[in-house]
């Protein structure tokens, strides 16, 4: 392709726009030109498109294709046409010519039908600004977007691209672009004529940007390159001074990218002033400046269908000026070079602006960061297969913005109601926790290339096109939300839902009851109440609730998703939910956020339309209420209910420690306790037969200790209660026994306590002898796990799953999830099984850690005291030493341990003492390492609320959240 570069004004073309043009028809694999001004292309199933190279001013554009036909090969297909990637709108009516129907996208310029062989043709009607919202100009270049898809049913999905320039409506003009890639020369340029740039007319003046560079040799002499180029974007550069040796003129300037060391262009670059094609390639683009010697010239960026080059973000690059040799005769023009001053600039990402496409808007400013993310949805979404839809966003960063969020993109078609992806489409927001309800993923790196999954820049900016959900109708409901802080600590909580999206061109209309009222809560706080607080199994559970209100005016009541224990009970269909956990939706008062509802609890069985999986059993439950994805505009709560008991009570898990300072003579209560060869017995006044307690030892050091797991004791006659010894490892020294309440109700309250002096040689005991327990200043890990299945621990220390924490991404951090509070770090498996053997490392360095037996709440937790200040993460193996994920944390520096001066090799020499234990702790005080493991259990702080609601977030079905 050769492209002559016109003269006709005073600030010159530059001759290799020719770039730009053969990059854009290579997207659709364009072939040689087959005319002087007609180029055909193939699109990547092999249909056929001609059009245009260049297009006068007010002239019709003539298009025309072949092998355009459905996906059975049977019709035609139905071509939409666009302008410059749907900037330009029309102000007329286009029909789709199969169904007769208005389009109702504006951006679509013309639509037409190809025959039954595939073959059509458009002559399409130069766009005016009486026509559209175009206001083309000559010396423009534009595009031409053909599409299908949308507008036929069961046709292919496929686009095509054509560019072309627009040229003035005269006659003479010397510029043309020939079939075989030749120039047509017209000869020298004469000097003395009015037609050339270097003639003495002035022309438009440039307008300078960019760093400015002076001539070393010429001071009058000048040129501006921008400090920075978009990656993609042609590069503008300027100049000043450029006056041939007479200096009646302008000098022909020729550029080079680099010093012309490598870089070479493919394209044929015209000489304007010879109007012939310039036979060195190292230059890039030749302009002739104006007779004051002023210049501008856009050089096309180099890619590898227009050059030898395919530069990447962040590199940096140069360009060097010429001019002496390229007008003839010799002599006429100055000889300079600009090699000893290079001009350099860096490549950079291209920035993410509001687009010029039709879109609705969405942003979140987060109180704490004060970083505010944004997204743009394209607001209009084709019907029927093969539609798409595109987004832009910017700012949506992590909480010390310096990486990108992990933001979940949803599509909603009613309320509550989510399409989800099938088979491998399905997403896995994390590793091994699939979630068909999300639509798209931005991720941060996809390096499994996974489907669906997009990359977010590290700025937080994206540009994406995602396909739309197949047999979309027009006029139906459709909103996109976003949802960010479910896959990292460290992330920005965010969700956020668009107004509703026009479908095949007609806008959603409420056929309900219509505008929702403004809601106007009577509590400031989403609260929930359990009426009935016992219930058996199968039955109605009564509920109310108050402060439920949708914050966005005119948008009613909240739609809440319940869920049972945090969402340890998955119903067996999809019956309510796409995610299973959700056992039920309830929607508040529409003018004041309350409810009063009954809840049916499933039937303790795994089948039939009650089951449940697992069955759920008899003991304490809770509610967890979930809002902010099933309805637009609406808050993002999470609120735990209080306990509710189906049949017979009973206390579950491991309660919180109590801070060793609330155990003072005032809080004592009488308590007593007597240590015996097998047994300790514990003696609470005021406690009644029956009542539920658990016997909670604090070390010498204040550090509690869980001798007995899980397990509650029930108090007999008198408030006595008698522990065995067997399998028990008790702190040794003069110790404290808390007595910890577990009636319903005051689950976790101090009943009282009592001192206790024990003997090292009594420390420990198998039931039948006693066995000396020594301490040693490296203390053991202490693994607290749960009384199920085998309470031996793996003899084997696995080996670390990574070299370094730099390993540890989110392509394996898994389904693990860890929230901090001081230096106790709560961990949650969900995948896990009650008594599942686990192990941990902690980086930076792998320090190995022990083993722990996961919980009956799937928790284990980790004292992180021991670690230096900083940042470091906790990684879970399985009891083959398989990585099962990972959790970061934080040490302050005035949280570290001070209680010993444990090194990494004292953590290291703990664990593997620990994998020889049978899963109860060391005697003595424990020390910062010694103090890893603390257990878990079901009577939750805060803290560990959030913990399994961020996880349960994230299970295989999750859409609520």
């Amino acid at each position: 392709m050769t492209i002559a570069s016109a003269q006709t004004r005073a600030r010159a073309v530059v001759a290799a726009l020719a770039a730009v043009t053969l990059a854009a028809l290579s997207v659709g694999g364009a072939s040689a030109a087959l005319a002087a001004d007609v180029v055909t292309a193939t699109t990547s199933d092999g249909a056929g498109y001609t059009g245009p190279t260049t297009v006068v001013v007010g002239q019709t554009i003539h298009l025309s294709g072949t092998g355009w036909l459905d996906t059975a090969q049977t019709t035609g297909s139905v071509i939409g046409v666009k302008l410059d990637a749907g900037a330009v709108s029309t102000t007329g009516t286009v029909t789709n010519p199969a169904t007769g129907a208005t389009i109702g996208n504006k951006t679509v310029i013309a639509a037409v039908q190809a025959d039954a062989t595939g073959a059509w043709s458009l002559d399409l009607p130069f766009p005016t600004t009486a026509s559209s919202t175009a206001t083309w100009a000559a010396g423009e270049a534009h595009t031409i977007n053909l599409l299908t898809g949308s507008l036929l049913s069961g046709d292919v999905v496929r686009s095509g691209t054509l560019t072309f320039t627009i040229v003035a409506a005269s006659t003479g003009a010397s510029d043309t672009v020939t079939g075989d890639g030749g120039a047509t020369d017209t000869g020298p340029a004469d000097p003395g004529t009015t037609d050339d740039a270097d003639s003495g007319d002035t022309g438009t003046t440039v307008t300078h940007t960019g760093t400015e560079y002076t001539l070393a040799s010429d001071s009058s002499v000048h040129w501006w390159v921008p400090s920075t180029v978009a990656e993609g974007e042609d590069i503008v550069i300027s100049g000043a001074g450029w006056v041939n040796t007479a200096g009646t003129g302008g000098s022909t300037v020729a550029v080079k990218l680099d010093d012309g060391a490598t870089p070479k262009t493919t394209l044929d670059v015209v000489n304007p002033f010879t109007d012939t094609v310039f036979a060195n390639k190292t230059v890039f683009a030749i302009v002739t400046a104006d007779a004051d010697g002023e210049w501008e010239m856009t050089i096309p960026y180099p890619t590898l269908t227009s050059s030898n080059q395919d530069w990447s973000v962040g590199e940096t690059h140069s360009i060097t000026l010429l001019s002496g040799s390229l007008q003839t005769p010799s002599g006429t023009d100055r000889v300079r070079t600009t090699a000893a001053q290079p001009a350099s600039f860096t490549v950079v990402k291209e920035p993410v602006t509001e687009p010029s496409w039709s879109h609705t808007t969405i942003t979140q400013t987060d109180a704490t960061t004060g970083s505010t993310a944004v997204a743009w949805v394209e607001d209009d979404v084709a019907a029927g297969e093969g539609s798409t839809i595109r987004i832009a966003g910017t700012g949506w960063v992590d909480k010390a913005g310096t990486g990108a969020s992990t933001v979940a993109i949803k599509l909603n078609y009613g309320t509550g109601a989510q399409y989800t992806r099938t088979g491998d489409g399905v997403i896995e927001a994390l590793a091994g926790s699939p979630d068909p309800t999300i639509w798209a993923l931005l991720a941060p790196s996809n390096d499994a290339d996974a489907p669906n999954v997009y990359t977010i820049d590290a700025d937080g900016s994206f540009e994406i096109t995602i396909d739309a959900p197949a047999g979309l109708t027009a006029g139906q409901f459709l909103t996109a939300q976003f949802l960010s802080g479910r896959f990292g600590v460290d992330d920005v909580s965010r969700s956020q839902t668009t107004s509703f999206l026009t479908v095949g061109g007609v806008p959603y209309t409420d056929t309900g009851t219509g505008t929702l009222p403004t809601c106007v809560p009577t509590s400031d706080t989403a609260a929930v109440t359990i009426v009935t607080p016992t219930v058996e199994a199968g039955g109605l559970l009564h509920v109310t609730g108050a402060g439920w209100c949708n914050p966005t005016a005119a948008s009613g009541g909240s739609v809440i998703a319940i869920k049972l224990d945090e969402g340890a009970y998955s119903r067996l269909d999809t019956s309510v939910h796409a995610n299973q956990t959700i056992w039920a939706i309830i929607e508040a008062d529409d003018t004041n956020g309350t409810f009063d509802t009954y809840v049916q609890l499933p039937d303790g069985t795994t089948s039939g339309s009650g089951g449940s999986s697992p069955a759920f059993g008899e003991g304490a439950h809770t509610l967890r209420l979930l809002t902010g994805s099933l309805a637009a505009g609406d808050q993002s709560r999470t609120v735990l209910s209080g306990e509710f008991v189906v049949g017979a009570y009973a206390p579950g898990g491991v309660p919180d420690p109590l801070d060793a300072a609330t155990l003072t003579s005032a809080t004592a209560n009488g308590v007593t306790a007597v240590l015996g060869t097998d047994t300790l017995t514990v003696t609470v006044p005021g406690a009644s037969a029956g009542d539920w307690l658990y016997l909670m030892p604090y070390a010498a050091d204040g550090s509690p200790r869980y001798p007995w797991l899980s397990t509650w004791f029930r108090a007999a006659a008198g408030g006595v209660v008698t522990a065995s010894l067997s399998g028990v490892t008790l702190p040794t020294g003069d110790i404290r026994i808390a007595v910890l309440n577990g009636n319903q109700g005051e689950t976790g309250t101090l009943r009282g306590w009592a001192s206790l002096h024990v003997p090292e040689a009594a420390a420990t005991t198998d039931g039948t002898s006693t066995t000396a327990t020594t301490a040693t200043p490296a203390p053991s890990v202490r693994t607290i796990g749960v009384s199920v299945g085998s309470t031996v621990a793996p003899t084997t220390v696995p080996a670390s799953p990574v070299a370094s924490d730099a390993e540890l991404t989110a392509a394996n951090a898994g389904s693990v999830t860890g929230t901090q509070d001081g230096t106790i770090v709560t961990i949650l498996l969900p995948y896990a099984s009650p008594g599942d053997w686990v192990y941990v490392y902690a980086f930076s360095d792998p320090t190995p850690v022990g083993w722990i037996a996961v919980d009956t709440d799937k928790l284990i937790r980790v004292d992180v005291a021991a670690l230096p200040a900083g940042a470091h993460k906790l990684a879970v193996l399985d009891a083959d030493g398989a990585l099962i994920g990972w959790t970061a944390v934080t040490v302050a520096a005035s949280e570290t341990a001070t209680t010993s001066s444990a090194t990494s090799d004292d953590v290291a020499d703990a664990s593997a003492e620990a994998a020889t234990t049978t899963g109860t702790g060391s005697g003595g005080a424990l020390s910062a390492a010694d103090w890893w493991f603390i257990g878990g259990g079901a009577a939750l702080a805060a803290a560990l609320v959030i913990v399994v609601i961020a996880v349960a977030r994230r299970r295989p079905t999750e859409a609520a959240r």
